[in-house]
């Protein structure tokens, strides 16, 4: 809808239903204000009915307002009905004129307006459909959150852009909710969970967010691997009293609250889940392991062989076979001594078995790469990815690498981990030196690698400088690669600061 600007006199007629302004619009069929408040609201219960017939009936009846309603009032419906027919230059159009009307008045588009009035109703147009739509907006409202927003949805999913625009969103509006949970759920497919955490916490401080139950469930999947199990429960609770029946909510809690030791609640959780039918096999294994974990063994021997309704499974068969053995054993065994063997059910295959997975050691001095030469194994089985993971974890562990003791960066800005830098890429990881105060900036390749990424980290370097470092504190830059080329090493030494190291891969034991 055009924004509104009130004055004391004016009716507020947001409530009416569509019969009561139908009714004023026949008693008074001049009053073009009136039969454009009627079209908004035949466009809104379009958007909130379900039932085919009654909106073509909407649709129909919307076309007959607006043919006797001068233009340009109804943007909106306008706009809505053009998409309808195909024609979506000219949706574009009206909703650029939308746009022009919020800043003629001077006023702020809030993601909530942008989401109904942009977004909602054109879900399934292509990306150039978005990518028109961000430059007719941009013209009205130039380097706002809206223009950012629509330029993600016109990028490829996960790339770059895409991740460089939601960032640029949240710095031109920081409450512009949507573009936050997108940021979190593109971390979230790259496993990144604290850089997800970050953005789903931030999108969570506006109340609009808080009525999408999904968004719940992905912060609380984000917070289990991160082992932060009590807040986890909290956003699962959070997730359910919003929606009762969310897929996977209920057994993922009490997965959670397993994981805490909380487990005669666990276990109700997963009674109330096999008692609604709801999660498959997932709340019948949990059942299981709980009842173990219980010590009432004979009871999780029944409970396995529930599981596979069609005949007992491998992994049945072992659990069995192990509690048979426990139900023999001394009566006064403790079951919290017993070896339990946990996974997350809904992450892993019933039959998967567990791999020993190789450690990569970023950072290590060729003395102790001599010295490990004799475990080190093929470097194709590890990703940039997985360095970034393995160099995270050290960092938080408190463990030196690069010769330094680091800490992860994490400010208003953005956490370190894939830290955006809009319209330039992500620092794979962005650190502070806990001794020298010193920002770092780390670049990974997974393989050898040539000067080229020189020119890559120093521009990061720069933005860091310019844009984040107070006044006196020193950036830093490191290169980490499998195998340092002479081209790199000879590139990287006319760049103060800029440090080359070569990493080792290894399999470490527990």
């Amino acid at each position: 809808m055009e924004p509104q600007v009130a004055s004391p006199v004016e009716e507020d007629v947001s409530e009416l239903s569509v019969e009561q302004l139908e009714e004023r619009v026949s008693s008074a069929p001049l009053n073009q204000t009136m039969r454009k408040d009627l079209a908004y609201a035949i466009l809104y219960r379009i958007f909130d009915t379900d039932e085919e017939s009654s909106r073509q009936d909407d649709i129909r009846k919307l076309r007959e307002v607006l043919s006797v309603l001068p233009a340009p009032a109804g943007l909106l419906p306008r706009a809505y009905l053009s998409y309808l027919d195909g024609n979506h230059e000219a949706a574009i159009s009206w909703l650029g004129k939308h746009a022009e009307f919020y800043a003629e008045k001077g006023m702020a588009l809030t993601c909530d307006d942008f989401l109904e009035d942009f977004v909602y109703p054109y879900s399934d147009v292509d990306d150039a459909f978005w990518d028109q739509l961000a430059q007719r907006v941009s013209l009205a409202l130039p380097n706002s959150a809206a223009f950012y927003t629509l330029k993600a949805y016109a990028s490829a999913s996960g790339s770059e852009e895409m991740f460089g625009y939601h960032k640029q969103a949240l710095q031109a509006d920081p409450s512009f909710w949507r573009a936050a949970w997108d940021l979190a759920s593109l971390y979230y497919l790259e496993k990144n969970w604290n850089a997800a955490a970050k953005y789903y916490k931030q999108a969570l401080q506006n109340e609009s967010a808080q009525d999408f139950a999904d968004i719940y469930s992905e912060y609380a999947w984000v917070l289990g691997k991160l082992s932060n199990f009590a807040e986890e429960e909290q956003q699962y609770r959070n997730c359910i009293a919003l929606d009762p029946n969310f897929s996977f909510a209920k057994n993922n809690l009490g997965w959670s609250l397993y994981r805490q030791g909380k487990l005669e609640e666990a276990l109700e959780m997963f009674d109330d889940c096999i008692r609604d039918g709801d999660s498959g096999k997932y709340p019948l294994r949990n059942r299981a392991k709980t009842l173990k974990k219980l010590g009432r063994y004979s009871e999780a021997i029944e409970a396995w062989k529930m599981v596979s309704p069609g005949g007992v499974s491998k992994v049945a068969e072992i659990e069995i076979s192990r509690l048979q053995k426990l139900t023999s054993q001394d009566a006064s065994l403790n079951p919290s001594d017993v070896d339990v063997e946990e996974a997350d059910d809904e992450a892993e295959a019933e039959d998967q078995d567990e791999e020993s997975s190789p450690s990569p050691l970023p950072g290590v001095s060729k003395e102790t790469q001599s010295a490990a030469a004799n475990r080190t194994v093929n470097r194709s089985a590890v990703t940039e990815s997985l360095l970034e993971e393995s160099l995270e974890k050290l960092i938080k562990q408190n463990r030196p690498v690069f010769e330094r003791q680091l800490r992860m960066h994490d400010s208003s800005h953005g956490y370190g981990r894939q830290f955006i830098i809009p319209g330039h890429g992500r620092i794979d990881l962005l650190c502070e030196d806990i001794e020298s105060g010193d920002l770092v900036v780390i670049e990974l390749k997974k393989d050898e690698s040539h000067e080229v990424v020189v020119g890559q980290i120093a521009m990061y370097m720069t933005w860091v400088r310019e844009n984040i470092a107070s006044e006196g504190q020193k950036v830093c830059g490191i290169i980490c690669v499998y195998s340092a080329s002479s081209k790199l090493q000879l590139a990287a030494r006319c760049i103060p600061q800029l440090e080359v190291f070569e990493y080792l891969l290894s399999f470490i034991r527990c």
